[in-house]
């Protein structure tokens, strides 16, 4: 999943490659190794609507609760010190367990 390393904010990339797979998530990014796209770009292409939705849900809540100022890494413990990859872990972990 280090291949979205050149994204500001490889969130949505991993949580889409994740949940659909590494071929789809390079197709909806324009293909391995491009120019930075924007958050918003990428999930505006993502034609499969279950991983939309689940993209766009575990974003959601991550702004929300950090809106609340909640400490984050006490509701999914290790969030904020763990690579991208342990994130997408414990959030799925969470998501399929609630």
């Amino acid at each position: 999943m280090g291949q979205w390393n050149h994204q500001s904010d490889p969130t949505a990339f991993v949580l889409a490659e994740y949940n659909a797979g590494a071929s789809r998530a390079q197709r909806w990014s324009g293909g391995n190794g491009v120019a930075e796209m924007p958050e918003r770009q990428f999930l505006q292409k993502i034609d499969f609507p279950p991983t939309h939705r689940y993209v766009e849900s575990i974003i959601d809540s991550h702004k929300f609760y950090r809106r609340r100022g909640a400490d984050v890494s006490r509701i999914i413990p290790g969030i904020e010190t763990t690579v991208i990859g342990d994130f997408i872990f414990r959030v799925c972990a969470v998501t399929m367990s609630a």
